[in-house]
């Protein structure tokens, strides 16, 4: 993801939602992440355009954005 962060940084903005940390639970909810590895892909409106569990590639997730 740092890599990517460091490719797109001036057009999109990128969070971490630590999920041992409580503070980010109401969010967590609200987007369904509920696994370590969960990654969304949420336009300005606050919809998801895609998610993805797991491993994932710097090439799918390029592409996507």
């Amino acid at each position: 993801m740092h890599r990517l962060e460091q490719e797109f940084q001036d057009q999109v903005e990128f969070v971490r939602l630590d999920i041992d940390d409580d503070s980010t639970f109401d969010l967590r909810q609200e987007y369904e992440l509920f696994r370590r590895t969960s990654y969304h892909l949420i336009d300005g409106d606050g919809n998801i355009v895609e998610r993805w569990i797991g491993p994932l590639d710097q090439a799918t997730v390029s592409a996507e954005l």
